[in-house]
């Protein structure tokens, strides 16, 4: 698997030789442009394996259509009125959450079964460098990197600003705590923690976020009242906000329960709409979609003092479902209402949703 991820990076001679001495591709001699040449756009197109990847410069390869579609090249977008700069880009043609997994985790610098720490250090490395050099372009006021377990952030944010005499600080997530301390015994959670779906058509939509906002509300009064909530690993006061976590938590222990308490609301629904609702919501790929970030975030802002501040760029390693982009974007609004506000990342993921 890693011998085909060179593909992916503009590198220099010497990580070329690094590489075709390390990660030797099985077969015939790799040709000498199998590698991009430096400042060209070049597409490399993703096609899947069981758990291999393999890269290839043609859209269809042995009559196998690609997965996905990566591009490794400084890149600029706006989104609500707001600039985008990323490293990287990746089209997806397919629902494989294992594939954005792969290509996200060794972008940001996790470590990953079969791919060597070598390497994947390389990957991280390029892809800080050329995030580094975004911000080089952008010269920003202030630097404010959202809080990660990844290295990524921390790593592009202290190299930059270590020879820069700019403001640099963190977002930090809030906690399960902290989210149950304003939630837990109001009734605002359908408005303020779930998304809007009235743009959603067709028989039973429009029961789903109240039945989740239920189960939504039960979670967070446990968490309040340190009731154990049988999850791995586990969920308390402490633990860092995650929308992935809170969709799996409440598929997997509460949704039941809360469409049973709905069901006495309604009780001729028939029992093939139950099975559809059920359907919906023990998968948390499906009801993520429902759950928006509603105060996650800790943005202190006498600390930062982002009303002296005219550029204020915002360091993650990805953008997806644009969640933390809009939270965030609010937030800072709020509190600077002039600022212009730029997004720096070291990936963008396009196309296929797979929330």
């Amino acid at each position: 698997m890693p011998s085909f991820w060179c593909c992916l990076i503009n590198i220099d001679v010497k990580f070329k030789e690094f590489f075709l001495r390390e990660f030797r591709i099985p077969g015939s001699k790799p040709e000498r442009n199998i590698l991009p040449k430096e400042n060209l756009t070049s597409k490399w197109y993703i096609f899947t394996r069981e758990d291999t990847l393999h890269l290839d410069s043609s859209p269809c390869f042995n009559n196998q259509p690609a997965s996905g579609c990566l591009t490794f090249y400084d890149t600029f977008v706006r989104e609500t009125n707001i600039k985008i700069f990323s490293a990287a880009q990746l089209e997806l043609f397919t629902k494989n959450p294992k594939l954005k997994k792969s290509i996200l985790h060794i972008a940001r610098g996790k470590e990953m079964p079969n791919i060597s720490k070598p390497f994947a250090d390389k990957f991280r490395q390029e892809m800080e460098n050329k995030t580094i050099d975004i911000l080089s372009k952008i010269s920003p006021s202030v630097i404010i990197d959202v809080e990660s377990n990844a290295p990524f952030n921390k790593n592009v944010a202290l190299r930059y600003t270590e020879s820069k005499k700019i403001p640099y600080a963190s977002i930090s997530k809030n906690t399960f705590g902290g989210l149950a301390d304003i939630y837990a015994n109001k009734g605002s959670i359908l408005h303020d923690l779930m998304q809007d779906t009235e743009y959603k058509k067709g028989e039973g939509f429009k029961d789903i976020p109240i039945i989740l906002s239920v189960a939504y509300k039960n979670f967070l009064t446990d968490i309040q009242n340190d009731v154990k909530v049988e999850f791995n690993p586990p969920i308390t006061k402490d633990t860092k906000l995650s929308i992935d976590t809170l969709a799996a938590v409440l598929s997997k222990n509460y949704n039941t329960q809360a469409l049973e308490q709905y069901l006495k609301t309604k009780p001729r629904t028939p029992e093939d709409q139950k099975t559809k609702w059920l359907n919906v919501l023990q998968d948390p790929r499906s009801i993520k979609q429902y759950l928006k970030p509603s105060n996650f975030f800790n943005i202190d802002a006498n600390l930062l003092q982002l009303s002296d501040n005219n550029t204020i760029v915002i360091l993650d390693d990805n953008i997806n479902a644009y969640k933390t982009f809009t939270e965030i974007n609010q937030r800072i609004k709020k509190i600077a209402p002039r600022a212009d506000i730029i997004w720096v990342v070291g990936i963008r993921f396009l196309g296929v949703d797979i929330k």
